[in-house]
Order: structure tokens, then C-alpha cells, then sequence
């Protein structure tokens, strides 16, 4: 079983977000609040949850007639490759207003890039994250981030392995939706 990546040869031994479609959620939110000069900063796209992730970020800029006011940076999941994508972000658009980052370490460098411009959060800038690692509650301000169904998901992967042990055929699990925590870094949303 592979928990939180899709197999599309091995269907039924996926357990996983919907991770385009939990971008999608999000990047709405932030434009429902009002954000219209978004940057994303991707994971290395060479991984298939970045590529969802950056999709269904770009059909909702793309619905709201915002793609051209987005700009996009690939980092590598690490803070240091963030820290240096959000000082490019910045030099090209120094007037961007929110910030999606394809996980929470990637948006920690961003932050930190952030207030070394100067730049408040969320008053000029809003960060959103993803993966709710346990330091977002604690870093100041405090990081929103889109959670994924951990348990749940793991309770289910862990029902499809004693299925398979007992001889059972296995079938494709409905793919988990993820929550925004919503914190410090954005204005108020839900999702």
C-alpha cells in the first residue's frame, strides 16, 4: 500500500489525497478573500503530487482570469530552495499579495524571505502551506496550511492490507479531501 501518492497502474493500493483538486480549493479561498497577485512555489515537478498540486492551482487562476497576475517558481521541497525562488518572486513582482507553497518547509524559507524584505504577513503578503507539520502552529506569525486526512487515510490503508492477507480483491479507494489549518498567515478563510 502507498499512502498519499497515486499509482495509476496499481489503483486499489493507493490511499491518497486529491491533491489537484485540494489546490483548487485553496487557491479559490485565497481568491474569494480577495487575493488577485498570487505566487506559487512548486515542488521539484518532476513529482506527480507537484504536478497536481501546481494544476489545480493554475485552473482556478486560469477560471478567475488571474493567470496573469500569478507568477510560478519550482523549489525542490527544501527551505533554502523556497528562500531563494521567493527572492525571485519578489524581484520580478514585489507587489504579489499571497504566496502558495507546495509544502510547509518550502513556505517557512518564504516567510523568512518575507520579513527580510520587509514584507508583513498577512498584511502584505499572505502565505498558505501544505501538510500542517507540527511547527506551523508555533512560528510566528503562525502558518496556514492544507492538512491531509492522516488517520483516516491510515486507517483505510491498513484495511486494504488485511483484505489482501485474507485473500480478498482489493478495490480503489475514493481519493481523501483535504482542511486548511487557517492561521496567522492568511486573512480568515475556510476551505
Amino acid at each position: 500500500m502507498v499512502i498519499n501518492r497515486e499509482l495509476t497502474l496499481h489503483p486499489a493500493h493507493t490511499v491518497c489525497c486529491d491533491h489537484r483538486h485540494d489546490a483548487y480549493r485553496v487557491t479559490n479561498r485565497l481568491i474569494a478573500a480577495g487575493y488577485r497577485k498570487i505566487a506559487v512555489i512548486s515542488g521539484n515537478l518532476t513529482s506527480p503530487t507537484a504536478k497536481q498540486r501546481q494544476a489545480g492551482i493554475q485552473t482556478a487562476l486560469q477560471e478567475a482570469q488571474l493567470n496573469e497576475h500569478a507568477t510560478y517558481m519550482e523549489g525542490n521541497w527544501s527551505i533554502e530552495s523556497s528562500h531563494q525562488a521567493m527572492q525571485n518572486l519578489l524581484d520580478g513582482k514585489p507587489d504579489l499579495d499571497a504566496v502558495i507553497a507546495a509544502n510547509d518547509e518550502m513556505a517557512i524559507g518564504a516567510m523568512r524571505c518575507l520579513a527580510e524584505a520587509g514584507k508583513k504577513i498577512p498584511e502584505d503578503v499572505a502565505i498558505i502551506g501544505f501538510d500542517d507539520i507540527p511547527a506551523a502552529a508555533y512560528l510566528a506569525p503562525t502558518l496556514s496550511s492544507v492538512k491531509a486526512p492522516v488517520n483516516a487515510m491510515l486507517e483505510v490503508a491498513i484495511e486494504q492490507m488485511f483484505a489482501q492477507l485474507e485473500g480478498k480483491k482489493i478495490t480503489p479507494v475514493p481519493l481523501f479531501h483535504s482542511e486548511l489549518a487557517s492561521r496567522e498567515s492568511i486573512k480568515s478563510i475556510l476551505l
